[in-house]
């Protein structure tokens, strides 16, 4: 059986996230529901002849998950969560740190957040929490240390304390050294904790199972936290605590009971009887048993596409290795490095390092690239991996040599977990980093080299007299003006030279033949539709870049939206305006929900007839198209201008003149200059500069006798590699504005409409429409 062929849907993507959650096969779904479909489930709790057979099922299901890590029923229970941070979460409320005397929870600084988040929940009950560093670790578990220890640590004083530590690094892949469990439970840490206690040892294997085999023949932790989804891609919202047995009285400080977990409860006082077997007594309520059946399929699915967790971990470790020594020997044309590694090995033996690879990459300079810069190329590319810290503080802050200081400092600045805030103070906040799995290939490795290669490789010096950086004006970079010009500024002859509305959120743009009106949220009818997926969720050309063939056109006089695709004859038609009634129940069975950049947005249905037309020119099942209502409220994030569903502001205008320098720097090969003012997707166009870029430096101007403030420049993302007249998607112009840009990418800047506290908000805008400026940046501060 050829791995690929269970995985087609992949369609050229190169999947390298499997570190967060790996994929699931199509066989192996197939499998699932053809177990489903011809079978029936009922509540295990109930005794009915399916339900006796479902709690069997579930058993046989908790043997299958402890043989496949080498141990029974008798050494180890399992307890099924939702997932492994309830897994420890669990562990955090039912320890018990002792009665008189308290234990102290120790955990290692390198942790998963939701293991350092039991510090939290433990910090009342043990009688000190103490983290340590990787450095630490190592001198407390070294040869020496740990026999003087076990010698003088025979006795216990009464107390229980835990040990919690991760067995691979989901930030780095480094591998914890599986004997420092024992040495643990022997009592080594006693010395460093201050106390004479009975250990107990917490591994989180989640990042390690998913890639690796974990022999608890061998290794015997006392608790043990997975999930399944990043063993085998589904089922998710599921995993498990494994407890050994002969630990299981540690875990007496649960309170709560649900159903399932007792044998009798009184409502009218307080008695109770839990029931006797661990694994009852801590899963309440009824457990999600089709997602524990669907364990089985996934344990099949390892067993029939590799044979053995050994040749998962053996595979997936050679395409990281792979990876890991290209990237280290990638150079600029000066001989400075292009990538900095963040690993503890040089990556040859698998079991120290896993399928992980976590990297910067740098210029010729030095400086580094902002990881979304990454991101936004990777996405282009059909790359798909993961920036930040990973939810592992600890490992962040000492592979990137950041102060607590520092990172409060970053916070301060508005650096938050999971943002794009990539670079502060020329300093990366976070990182890049891939990871494989077992049906990873060596074309994902190639892809992801060839893509850092061609857009972040520099192969010869700039040159000066034609020096891109030199020429691109950021306006990110324009801090520290002593003021600002607030009269009229004499541009010349600058004219609006196209107006163009998009209708439907992502898809194709109209021009108006004469003046548009702007309403409370822009130009009328801009971005008042979008398409929706299935599931209700936005669709965008990130992600179905044929949106682009949706055309739209405008009838003013019928008060309809119609639409043809690859403008063909076919047509369908909308309505323009909203039409509710308030007892009308069929059309208020129509509103719906959906979110556009995080905001919810209330719109309506626009029916079976436009839903069918797209799903069929789309090729895409059960998508719909939703307007948005009059009454919806969102607004920008000053909350001060209303938005209909475009992403950031009212409008976006760029020129002519920085189009025309950026097609300049593009090899016509890779993306032809004709349309390349369309791939960027704005409402206004402008003509007539004296030079590019001139428009980054503004702050209010005039079109017409129509007012705007300039809200900030526009970050760009992949959209500009989809070619607006055929939906296939090109590499450029992302690489060169990635190259030219140090900071984020940004090209054409955004304004809100400013309304005159005595008109009604509505003016009129056409093209040949003059141009002023009426404030701009002007003196910049030095250094």
């Amino acid at each position: 059986m050829v791995v690929s062929e269970e995985f087609r849907r992949l369609k050229g993507s190169h999947y390298l996230d499997h570190a967060a959650a790996t994929l699931y096969s199509e066989l192996q779904m197939q499998n699932i529901m053809q177990d489903f479909c011809s079978s029936v489930y009922g509540n295990p709790h109930s005794l009915s002849t399916t339900c006796k057979y479902t709690n069997d099922i579930v058993d046989q299901i908790r043997y299958r998950v402890l043989q496949h890590f080498n141990t029974n029923m008798d050494e180890y229970d399992i307890i099924f969560t939702s997932g492994a941070t309830h897994a420890v979460k669990l562990l955090a409320e039912s320890f018990n740190f002792g009665s008189d005397k308290k234990g102290v929870f120790v955990y290692a600084q390198e942790n998963h957040t939701s293991v350092i988040g039991m510090r939290e929940v433990v910090a009342d009950r043990s009688s000190s929490v103490l983290n340590l560093s990787l450095k630490a670790l190592e001198k407390t578990f070294s040869e020496e240390n740990c026999r003087r220890s076990i010698e003088a640590n025979s006795n216990s004083d009464g107390t229980n304390s835990l040990f919690a530590i991760s067995g691979q690094c989901n930030f780095s892949g480094a591998k914890t050294p599986l004997h420092w469990v024992k040495m643990a439970q022997c009592g080594t840490l006693n010395n460093v904790a201050g106390i004479q206690s009975n250990w107990a040892c917490l591994l989180d294997a989640a990042s390690l199972v998913g890639t690796s085999p974990l022999d608890l023949s061998l290794c015997q932790p006392d608790f043990v936290s997975i999930s399944f989804y990043k063993m085998f891609g589904y089922p998710t919202g599921l995993g498990a605590l494994l407890v050994k047995r002969s630990s299981s009285y540690l875990l007496s400080e649960k309170k709560y009971f649900g159903g399932g977990t007792v044998l009798m409860a009184m409502s009218g006082v307080r008695n109770h009887v839990l029931r006797p077997s661990l694994h009852e007594r801590f899963e309440d309520g009824t457990i999600s048993f089709l997602s524990i059946i669907a364990i089985g399929h996934g344990l099949d699915t390892l067993t029939r596409l590799m044979g053995s967790m050994d040749n998962v971990r053996r595979h997936s470790f050679s395409l990281a290795r792979r990876a890991h020594h290209s990237l280290k020997n990638l150079s600029h044309y000066n001989n400075k490095p292009v990538a900095i590694l963040y690993c503890d090995n040089d990556f040859e033996d698998p079991d120290t390092q896993g399928a992980i690879v976590n990297f910067n990459l740098l210029r010729p300079d030095g400086s580094y690239v902002g990881y979304s810069k990454v991101m936004n190329m990777a996405n282009s590319h059909k790359i798909q991996l993961r920036t930040g810290c990973f939810c592992n503080p600890g490992a962040c802050q000492r592979h990137l040599g950041l102060t607590e200081n520092e990172l409060k400092s970053h916070f301060e600045a508005g650096h938050v977990c999971g943002d794009r805030n990539d670079i502060i103070n020329g300093v990366p906040t976070g990182t890049v980093r891939i990871s494989f799995g077992y049906m990873s290939t060596e074309e994902d490795v190639t892809a992801l080299l060839n893509m850092i290669y061609q857009c972040f490789v520099e192969h010869e010096a700039p040159s000066k007299e034609n020096d891109a950086q030199d020429v691109w004006h950021d306006a990110a970079d324009d801090v520290g003006y002593l003021h600002c010009h607030d009269s009229s500024v004499d541009l010349g002859p600058v004219e609006l030279s196209q107006v163009v509305l998009y209708p439907i959120k992502s898809c194709g743009g109209f021009k108006p033949s004469s003046a548009w009106p702007i309403g409370s949220r822009g130009l009328i009818y801009d971005r008042t539709w979008m398409i929706v997926s299935a599931s209700g969720t936005a669709l965008t050309q990130s992600l179905e870049p044929r949106l682009a063939l949706v055309n739209p056109h405008i009838d003013l006089t019928n008060k309809m939206l119609h639409l043809r695709f690859l403008r063909q004859s076919d047509m369908v038609s909308v309505p323009l305006d909203e039409a509710i009634e308030a007892n009308d129940k069929e059309t208020r069975s129509s509103l719906c929900q959906s979110k556009v950049c995080g905001d919810r947005i209330k719109g309506i249905d626009c029916g079976d007839q436009v839903a069918s037309w797209l799903s069929a020119n789309l090729g895409r099942h059960g998508i719909r198209l939703v307007r948005q209502l009059n009454e919806d409220g969102r607004s920008g994030k000053d909350a001060k201008k209303s938005l209909a569903l475009a992403n950031k502001a009212q409008f976006l205008m760029i020129s002519e003149e920085s189009v025309s320098w950026l097609g300049d720097q593009i090899d016509s090969k890779e993306c032809d200059k004709t349309g390349l003012v369309n791939r960027f997707r704005a409402n206004l166009v402008l003509k007539g500069l004296k030079t590019p870029f001139e428009e980054m430096d503004w702050l209010e101007i005039k079109i017409g006798s129509q007012k705007f403030t300039v809200d900030g420049p526009c970050t760009r993302c992949g959209v500009v590699c989809v070619d607006q007249a055929t939906g296939e998607r090109t590499n450029e112009p992302l690489r060169t504005l990635s190259k030219i840009n140090r900071n984020n990418v940004h090209f054409g800047v955004y304004l809100s409409h400013q309304c005159d506290a005595d008109d009604d908000g509505i003016g009129l805008i056409s093209c040949g429409n003059l141009v002023t400026v009426l404030k701009s940046k002007c003196t910049k501060t030095s250094g």
